[in-house]
């Protein structure tokens, strides 16, 4: 499991403050919190510096945008990565990042790896190919599904058996 350890760190594409790539981010993130409940923070990340060891924060325009959600939502910037796993700089605790990063971008859609990390033990990630029409994105998943050796995360609904029961998502299917 070790050489899929957090694979977005590998993006090569940046992210920009564009409103397309907001409504992009506000999308995947949308997709990736439906299964969570409230509870402890969750700290949003668009990319790992291996370097530098800091997780990159996604425009803060993304998180006005996702007010509505009753869960505490942070930047990564907040938490550090550690020998076991993600932890709040301030407490110490044990966190939780769920990250979306760029693998591609065409004139076709945007390929993303999408997914959490807490530990090695407590983390997922798929690939989806995200395409814009009138407006909206759409998440096509687009294979690539990891998971870690350990115990799923305490949510019983797994991200990835999401992935596997859907054939498109798109941010109209949140609403209802």
């Amino acid at each position: 499991m070790t050489a899929v350890f957090f694979t977005t760190s590998c993006t090569t594409v940046q992210w920009s403050d564009s409103s397309e790539d907001v409504d992009l981010l506000e999308t995947v993130y949308r997709f990736l919190i439906d299964e969570y409940e409230p509870a402890d923070p969750i700290f949003l990340s668009i990319g790992f510096d291996r370097q530098r060891r800091v997780y990159k924060d996604p425009p803060v325009a993304v998180f006005a945008r996702l007010t509505d959600i009753r869960l505490r939502l942070r930047p990564a910037s907040e938490v550090e990565r550690t020998e076991v796993g993600v932890v709040e700089k301030e407490s110490g605790r044990q966190a939780m990042v769920l990250f979306v990063g760029i693998k591609h971008r065409s004139r076709d859609g945007v390929l993303l790896e999408c997914g959490h990390y807490k530990n090695m033990e407590h983390a997922s990630g798929a690939m989806y190919m995200a395409v814009r029409s009138e407006g909206r994105w759409t998440l096509i998943p687009a294979g690539g599904v990891w998971v870690s050796q350990g115990q799923p995360y305490k949510n019983s609904k797994n991200i990835n058996v999401q992935v596997a029961k859907s054939s498109l998502f798109n941010y109209d299917r949140i609403n209802n």
